[in-house]
């Protein structure tokens, strides 16, 4: 795809690009596997089911706190990179309103741990990571992103991850320090969102202002949407893990799922950056439409073929990887994660045509009306499933969900292209 680019510069800006994005997903992801099998052995599988539980209900606020400007913020960047009191006012419009946005967070957070008695039980671990999304609030990796310069995203990913796996290595020893973990998380993203700020504001002469309420308010409604795709994403990706602590108690098939779903994200890690990496690109290239959607298919052949072959390879290594990880033998966890592998191939292709595609045609009530759609059944089936199948009943929800999501992306965004040729 590269090679077909008109610009040489262009191609190696964007296959620099990819290859910080792969290590930034690589650092995020891999974090977590470095530090499971350190957890387990050291908390055991139920103190860490209840720390995903905590951490996974702490995720929505993430969720909110970036409100979908991660999207919204980079195109606007993107068509947009050359002026600098535009960028200036933009840095300080968003990061005020996203710091406006935690500050609510904390409220809510606050208010359900003290009358929801299931998060009341495990407070401590929650309210240590209120820290996490206080930090992300203030992470601006949509100028670096808008601004196709995301080397510095991997700088500062590895500062969040690598704080938090060392203090966890150097302090975390028996279950009672469980609720550390949490803790060290939110240092490692207070710090980390402390020095991007700082970064993007030098390296993009920005002046700190306080920016009006009013201008605040128009990017929150102008993001609206994007909003309701990233909630509806978090309904069908994250919230089977609450559902299964809620329903079924038992979090020891809560850490099954939750390993299960780390290998998925793992893999997709080969896709993610190179879809990534193409959002502010096609943002640019889409005014003609004839020619940005030829790439944009030609991509998705070659990104399937790929998945394709991942799921294979997991079908086929699915005992051998988690037994290796794990320790010892957990059959429960391999068979989650043969069922998931189908996500692999349909939530590439759902970012790809979704984000890449609708979002950038200006489709973005679409894509939030099928995510959210995603979002339902899946949350319904979990409900229904979770009691009778478990960890099982959660990755057939999860995966039935994809495979709706997708067909329905591409199915809109081939009749919309066929229209507009």
């Amino acid at each position: 795809m590269l090679s077909k680019l008109k610009e040489n510069k262009e191609a190696q800006r964007i296959g620099g690009n990819i290859i910080s994005l792969a290590l930034v997903n690589g650092v995020g992801l891999l974090s977590p596997l470095i530090l499971i099998p350190y957890l387990l052995r050291v908390i055991g599988t139920e103190e860490y089911g209840i720390y995903i539980f905590s951490w996974t209900f702490i995720s929505y606020f993430m969720i909110l706190v970036n409100y979908g400007y991660d999207f919204y913020a980079t195109k606007e960047i993107a068509t947009n990179r050359n002026k600098q009191d535009f960028v200036s006012a933009l840095f300080n419009e968003i990061s005020v309103s996203r710091l406006l946005l935690a500050t609510i967070s904390v409220l809510i957070v606050l208010i359900c741990v003290y009358t929801i008695p299931e998060l009341h039980k495990h407070k401590s671990f929650i309210l240590l990571g209120i820290g996490v999304f206080i930090g992300q609030s203030i992470h601006p990796t949509w100028i670096f992103q808008g601004m196709e310069e995301m080397g510095f995203i991997t700088l500062i990913t590895l500062i969040t991850r690598i704080i938090p796996i060392v203090l966890v290595f150097f302090f975390v020893f028996q279950p009672c320090d469980a609720y550390k973990v949490m803790l060290f998380q939110s240092i490692g993203y207070i710090v980390g969102g402390i020095t991007s700020s700082w970064l993007a504001i030098k390296k993009y002469n920005i002046k700190v202002i306080i920016p009006s309420l009013t201008s605040c308010w128009n990017h929150i409604k102008k993001a609206w949407y994007l909003f309701l795709t990233t909630v509806g994403i978090t309904m069908y990706r994250e919230t089977n893990v609450v559902i299964l602590g809620f329903m079924t108690g038992n979090y020891i098939i809560v850490g099954y799922y939750s390993i299960a779903d780390k290998f998925i994200r793992l893999f997709q890690m080969c896709i993610t950056p190179i879809v990534q990496a193409l959002y502010p690109y096609f943002g640019n290239k889409f005014d003609n439409q004839s020619s940005a959607t030829k790439t944009i298919m030609t991509v998705g052949k070659y990104i399937t073929l790929l998945l394709v072959i991942l799921c294979v390879f997991i079908q086929i290594f699915a005992n051998y990887m988690v037994d290796f990880y794990v320790g010892k033998p957990s059959p429960e966890i391999a068979f989650d994660l043969r069922l998931m592998t189908p996500i692999l191939i349909v939530s590439g292709l759902s970012y790809l045509f979704g984000i890449d595609g609708l979002v950038n045609i200006g489709k973005e009530k679409k894509m939030t009306l099928f995510v959210i759609i995603a979002g339902i059944i899946n949350i319904a089936m979990c409900l229904c499933l979770s009691n009778s199948l478990g960890d099982i009943g959660s990755a057939i929800s999860i995966t039935t969900a994809e495979v709706l999501l997708s067909i329905l992306i591409m199915n809109c965004f081939f009749k919309t292209s066929k229209h507009n040729e």
